[in-house]
């Protein structure tokens, strides 16, 4: 795993791609009240109908760069929900012009700002928080993971950017989560990939005390764990902030 350790914000970040590499993690310097923006994005095309996986690369990227800026150009009076709403339909739109059918990203934002952290999740990646009585996932964060074996097309999550051929089903949207957490919160982020490897509890059981060791340290410890156990199927990408 490539891992990445951003002292300046207290965080580091590992890629481990698996065979088609479609993953984007992104750092945006903040202004003003915004110290910065981390974008963690899983793109995908249907290889069946787009065989070429570049276009799920094209298509995190391209979500890593609009939504943040998006969202803060509707954010009024701190209403973070709507500034949310908003800019991920507009990211969604835009990238159906580019991508109709077939072409998909899931995602999640972290944005720190002077005051408080704010989490945005479009999809199914984890985001774990921790707190008085360990590592826990936030209820404002749900569990959008579908059975695809029970579709007659790959679909493993009901929302996500893209994929206008299934957009005129209700069960699918691009309706963003978010969760509002103190800056001294500890944060685990992953791409979905993390959950063919590692359980919940496993995740919990290796990070273990966060203030024991750096945000570097806890992925190199997850990095290691998940090539040992030999299972990964996707690619993973994890993200981890405290002040340690």
């Amino acid at each position: 795993m490539d891992i990445i350790d951003v002292p300046q914000y207290h965080l580091a970040y590992g890629l481990l791609p698996y065979k088609r590499n479609q993953d984007v993690v992104k750092i945006t310097p903040g202004k003003g009240a915004i110290k910065f923006v981390m974008s963690v994005v899983d793109g995908w095309n249907w290889k069946e109908k787009v065989s070429d996986d570049e276009q799920g690369r094209k298509a995190a990227r391209f979500v890593s760069d609009k939504f943040p800026p998006m969202f803060l150009s509707y954010l009024k009076n701190d209403n973070y929900k709507l500034a949310a709403q908003k800019g991920a339909e507009v990211v969604d739109h835009m990238l159906l012009e580019r991508w109709p059918k077939y072409v998909s990203s899931v995602a999640t934002f972290f944005m720190s700002f002077q005051k408080q952290d704010i989490i945005l999740s479009v999809g199914d990646e984890e985001v774990l928080l921790y707190g008085e009585s360990g590592w826990y996932k936030p209820k404002e964060i749900g569990n959008y993971w579908l059975d695809e074996t029970k579709f007659d097309f790959p679909c493993n999550a009901s929302r996500f950017f893209g994929r206008g051929e299934l957009k005129g089903n209700p069960l699918f949207s691009c309706k963003p989560d978010i969760v509002i957490v103190a800056p001294s919160t500890p944060v685990l982020l992953a791409t979905d990939g993390i959950k063919d490897v590692l359980s919940l509890q496993d995740i919990f059981a290796i990070v273990g005390n966060p203030y024991r060791q750096t945000p570097k340290q806890a992925i190199e410890s997850l990095s290691d764990e998940i090539q040992k156990r030999k299972t990964q199927q996707d690619d993973i990408s994890i993200l981890v902030r405290w002040n340690n």
